[in-house]
């Protein structure tokens, strides 16, 4: 089912986006595990891949406010929507806190 109303552009660039966060968080693991050793802390290349990976992001969930309030806000959609964020939020940082407590 097509959903009405969606930018093809603003959704590629999530996708987009998705693909690189998994391309370095793969590299991140393998490197965690010791299966590579790489700077993924310290290379320019993997800094930088971080900055543009969480600049997409944020530049994606702006543009989907926008286009999603752009007429009026609607508080209780927008609270629906801060609402499943923040718990999905959560459930990372807990899960992430027990996996990696001196790193989360």
């Amino acid at each position: 089912m097509a959903l009405k109303n969606r930018l093809n552009s603003l959704d590629q660039l999530r996708g987009f986006a998705f693909v690189l966060m998994a391309i370095y968080h793969f590299a991140y693991d393998l490197n965690n595990f010791n299966f590579i050793e790489i700077g993924i802390f310290t290379d320019f290349f993997w800094r930088m891949m971080r900055y543009l990976i969480l600049s997409l992001f944020l530049a994606c969930v702006g543009a989907s406010l926008f286009y999603a309030y752009h007429k009026s806000i609607d508080p209780k959609k927008l609270f629906k929507r801060l609402s499943v964020v923040g718990v999905c939020a959560g459930v990372i940082s807990v899960a992430t806190y027990n996996a990696l407590p001196n790193n989360w």
